[in-house]
């Protein structure tokens, strides 16, 4: 339901992004709260973010998302655990949260815990190298040393670029055989 994906077609609002946001003042003012976070001027941008999260709570994981990581770039790391915690509850599948989370938890220097969220955004997305490089420093902190080569292996491998193949057509026999 919260989820919208657009078709390859001229006339679909493909503008719109993967997760609709219906109330148009939390909408209209999403652009602002971005521009300050890119613009490293995050307590502003944690104000704008407020008062969205404030109307819609837990309605919008993104937004949550968001207003966790402005917090963690203020340093406001009890407050971007409290509402990922309250997303979490909510949204226990969502691997943005689990991946701030994770990433919260190493600040704090909570290495179990890390672990765990970044062992469940593993399970989702294999892929992201971010998830292998921080698993490898978890596992060396737990001293588990194969697990930490193993994790170490596979950020070499998702850092690895790949080419395309391309496969030939099959060689379909025409006719009666």
């Amino acid at each position: 339901e919260r989820i919208r994906l657009s078709a390859n077609d001229a006339n679909h609002e493909s503008q719109k992004p993967l997760e609709a946001i219906e109330d148009p003042q939390i909408q209209n003012s999403a652009r602002l709260r971005e521009l300050l976070q890119m613009r490293n001027y995050h307590k502003a941008a944690i104000i704008e973010y407020e008062k969205a999260y404030q109307k819609s709570e837990n309605k919008y994981p993104s937004l949550v998302n968001r207003l966790a990581r402005a917090y963690v770039s203020a340093k406001s790391y009890g407050k971007a655990q409290t509402i990922l915690t309250k997303l979490l509850r909510v949204h226990p599948e969502d691997t943005d949260a689990r991946l701030v989370m994770g990433r919260l938890q190493i600040a704090k220097k909570q290495f179990g815990v890390a672990r765990q969220h970044f062992e469940a955004v593993r399970l989702r997305n294999p892929f992201n190298p971010e998830i292998h490089e921080a698993l490898a420093l978890l596992y060396r902190q737990e001293n588990h040393p194969k697990l930490a080569e193993l994790e170490t292996r596979f950020l070499d491998l998702s850092r690895t670029q790949r080419t395309q193949r391309q496969f030939p057509p099959l060689a379909l026999p025409i006719g009666p055989s």
